[in-house]
Formats: structure tokens, C-alpha cells, sequence
């Protein structure tokens, strides 16, 4: 067996494991399997010229198997996961894993 075989064995035996990090998620309406890890900032924006009471950002990053999905999002293009919508910041696909960098802003408090 290969090297680039036992990583494409490795993305479901170990890095999408149930049993250890990954969970089911729902993605742009799809149920996949991934890891998911959330970044939540408590630092309100400065910008007093637009009246805002402060700017919360939610941060993700998603570990999904490339084949999950018909067509990888783009950067700066809108996508759902678990409901809520985020821009995808940037997509790097890692030898058959994507690993995506979400964002989101919020305004009021944090949470």
C-alpha cells in the first residue's frame, strides 16, 4: 500500500472518526461527517462611526472529507453549517481533506 493509500484510509479510520473528534454535521444541507472547532472572540469593534454597540466575530474551522462534497466553496462565498451562516474565509484542500476557515460577525454581545 501506498502513502497517499493509507492517508485516504486514514481520513475516515482516524482523522473523521466517530469515536474520537468528528461528529455529524450538516453542511450547506448535507449530513458529513467532520471536525469542527469553534473560536469565539469577547473583543467589541471600534467602529463608533457607524453606531454599532460592537462587532462579535464566531470562527470556525471545519476538517471534511473532499469527496463529501459536488463542488468546494469558494472564498468569500456564503455556506451553512448546523444552521447558521458563515463566509468562508479560505479553503485548503489537504490530500483529500478540506479544511475550511469560516467567519462570522455578530453585532451586540458576544454569545
Amino acid at each position: 500500500m501506498s502513502f497517499k493509500d493509507n492517508v485516504f484510509a486514514d481520513i475516515d479510520n482516524v482523522f473523521l472518526n466517530l469515536n474520537e473528534f468528528a461528529e455529524h454535521h450538516i453542511i450547506n444541507g448535507m449530513e458529513v461527517v467532520a471536525v469542527v472547532s469553534t473560536l469565539k472572540t469577547d473583543t467589541k469593534s471600534t467602529i463608533s462611526s457607524r453606531n454599532y454597540d460592537g462587532l462579535h466575530g464566531d470562527f470556525f474551522t471545519v476538517n471534511v472529507k473532499k469527496s463529501d462534497f459536488t463542488r468546494i466553496p469558494k472564498q468569500g462565498e456564503n455556506i451553512r453549517v448546523d444552521g447558521k451562516r458563515y463566509t468562508v474565509d479560505e479553503v485548503r484542500d489537504n490530500m483529500g481533506m478540506l479544511l475550511m476557515i469560516l467567519s462570522a460577525y455578530r453585532m451586540g454581545g458576544a454569545g
